[in-house]
């Protein structure tokens, strides 16, 4: 906020997004992304903390899917269309359940 109002939404959604790139950087998480059938956190093939990875997957059961592939991701499942306020949130979720479960 600053003196004059309360900043744009368009302020508000960029902070947000630089907050989540900062978490997701921590997690060793390379790019976040909507995907059919869910969202996708692909993970930095050098940074992967499989312990972390199997606690995350522990947690979700399956609604979590793991994909050790060429390009390594967990994916959130989720077989509705999410609006981009239920994205942000369920991103900073999952991030939030990340951070909390890192040994």
């Amino acid at each position: 906020m600053d003196r004059f109002s309360d900043p744009p939404a368009a302020v508000t959604n960029l902070i947000e997004i630089a907050l989540i790139k900062a978490d997701a950087s921590k997690l060793g998480i390379s790019e976040i992304a909507c995907r059919e059938g869910g969202i996708q956190f692909r993970l930095d093939s050098k940074l992967i903390d499989m312990q972390l990875i199997a606690a995350t997957i522990s947690k979700y059961g399956s609604k979590m899917l793991f994909s050790a592939g060429e390009k390594p991701y967990v994916m959130l499942r989720s077989t509705e269309k999410l609006t981009g306020e239920e994205l942000i949130f369920n991103i900073k979720f999952v991030l939030h359940d990340m951070k909390e479960l890192k040994f």
